[in-house]
């Protein structure tokens, strides 16, 4: 299958996010919880542009809104990676590789130079995702594994 495209977050990646994210497998394997009631959401998406330690971008498949992923705590040369495809008729087609090597271009743009992430010990899909990118375990705190990466 082929590459996926960063694009911006927009409000049309906002709409598809709720449905992705109240989706139980997708909530249970991002760990979003219950969301936000709708005007603290809203709130959420108008502050994204003055956020300096926070970057999101829609994930896009011959430009159908597939996922979002970006980098947060951005300190320095280190940033969290996240990400998901939240359009399940995507997963397994190896999108996720895309997607991280497309976050991982944007990061070295930034000058960054490692890359770090949590994922939940029940994830194996994206556990053998990021082991096959090059993520190394960095140990764990409860359910959650930590991995990170130089780039």
């Amino acid at each position: 299958m082929g590459k996926v495209e960063l694009v911006s977050f927009d409000k049309c990646f906002f709409e598809k996010s709720r449905a992705w994210l109240e989706d139980e497998e997708v909530n249970r394997l991002t760990d979003t919880g219950k969301l936000p009631a709708e005007p603290d959401r809203l709130k959420w998406f108008e502050s994204l542009p003055s956020k300096k330690d926070y970057l999101i971008w829609g994930v896009a498949f011959e430009e159908e809104p597939i996922g979002a992923c970006g980098l947060k705590n951005m300190q320095g040369s280190k940033a969290e990676y996240w990400g998901y495809i939240g359009e399940k008729s995507y997963w397994g087609k190896g999108l996720g590789t895309s997607m991280l090597k497309s976050v991982e271009q944007k990061a070295k743009a930034l000058n960054l130079d490692e890359l770090y992430l949590t994922v939940l010990m029940e994830n194996d899909r994206a556990i053998r995702l990021y082991i096959n990118n090059g993520y190394e375990d960095r140990g764990s705190i409860g359910c959650y594994l930590i991995m990170a990466k130089q780039i």
